[in-house]
């Protein structure tokens, strides 16, 4: 279906495939380069003959230099957040972040190199057991996902290695403030051009009761 933009999509609501996330992901790790997945490798006939399967067709989805920064926030889940338990800890660059409904019904570990993506779902196919209190071989369910992604992984940087990726700029990482200039005692037509000359928005707050002369700022918010 149509992806739904309600406000609580951002943690997650819609109902996305394994296969939308992890294209997502690579695009993500490519450096906001988008390519579509192609499960085709080859197409061979009776005859021997080779077919051509479909191509990939990639775009810049994101930005390279915001997609640098969305990399560096997600390195941070597998470098000693939830998804540590999912890192190889082998020497290549990963980022990765975890997903849950709630009580665990449903978990995911998506994440990459700079070579490959992988997502694991682990959950319930119907019905509603929670994984956080169901145990697999000894190990509680909802670990079980960072059970799959790390030997895949493993497997993955020894065939294709990878790497780490550029620094982000910084201002992707801390975004960019501006200091709320003190405007008290100017008239209202002064606050504004000082306000507006730091790229904030102005807005008259209305009178008050003062003993200042009309017409002059006398309280501010934010201070």
């Amino acid at each position: 279906e149509p992806l739904q933009s309600n406000p609580s999509s951002v943690i997650g609501t819609n109902e996305i495939a394994p296969l939308t996330m992890v294209s997502a992901m690579a695009g993500i790790a490519n450096q906001g380069l988008y390519c579509s997945p192609i499960a085709i490798d080859s197409v061979i006939d009776a005859d021997g003959n080779k077919i051509e399967p479909p191509k990939s067709t990639c775009n810049q989805g994101l930005a390279q230099d915001v997609s640098l920064g969305l990399i560096s926030g997600l390195k941070g889940p597998i470098q000693g957040g939830t998804a540590s338990a999912s890192n190889p800890n082998d020497g290549v660059a990963h980022i990765g972040k975890t997903g849950s409904t709630d009580s665990y019904v449903h978990t995911w570990m998506l994440g990459a190199s700079r070579k490959v993506a992988t997502v694991v779902w682990v959950g319930n196919i119907s019905g509603y057991v929670s994984l956080s209190g169901t145990q697999l071989n000894g190990t509680t369910a909802s670990r079980v996902r960072h059970d799959i992604w790390r030997p895949i992984m493993i497997e993955a940087d020894r065939q294709f290695k990878g790497g780490d990726w550029p620094a982000p700029d910084p201002k992707f990482l801390s975004g960019r403030s501006s200091s709320v200039p003190d405007v008290r005692g100017l008239t209202l037509a002064e606050a504004q051009k000082m306000i507006e000359a730091v790229h904030l928005t102005y807005v008259n707050g209305g009178t008050i009761d003062s003993n200042a002369p009309t017409g002059q700022i006398v309280a501010m918010t934010p201070s």
